[in-house]
């Protein structure tokens, strides 16, 4: 009974953080930061996703597996991602088991002109001061004097 309980408030966390995170992703217009191709991710809240390339949509599923990562199934790929929302308004996502860069999606309603070095700047800056320990690794990690 005691391992029950002392596995119940772990399993609790696991659950309420799932649900922060479907309710940080699911309808919004995520848009590919720097892409060439107008790309973009609309995430439905029955787990379906509709992935728009330069016009061009592709239906797909999606879920958030038990290890936290992201899974994305389209008719032309299938991957499991890695991803931080450290900072509203921007999703980090990466291939997982990949040594490829990171690649930035972002939420055109909260970052409207799609320039997000400057979105960056403006949150750094001393009257919109980063609000969690999270903005600023974030932000020391991707923003736009980032140490290399």
């Amino acid at each position: 009974m005691s391992l029950l309980i002392d596995n119940l408030i772990p399993r609790l966390k696991k659950f309420a953080n799932h649900i922060a995170i479907k309710e940080a992703l699911v309808d919004k217009v995520w848009t590919i930061y720097g892409d060439n191709d107008s790309v973009e991710y609309e995430f439905e809240r029955t787990g379906e996703i509709v992935v728009t390339k330069n016009g061009q949509s592709y239906d797909g599923s999606w879920k958030i597996l038990g290890s936290g990562r992201l899974q994305i199934k389209t008719d032309f790929s299938n991957n499991t991602l890695v991803f931080d929302f450290s900072v509203a308004g921007l999703l980090v996502m990466k291939k997982s088991g990949s040594a490829n860069e990171p690649f930035l999606l972002y939420d055109p309603q909260i970052i409207k002109d799609g320039n997000i070095e400057q979105f960056l700047i403006e949150k750094e800056d001393p009257n919109t001061r980063l609000r969690t320990a999270e903005d600023k690794q974030f932000y020391k990690t991707f923003g736009p004097n980032r140490q290399t």
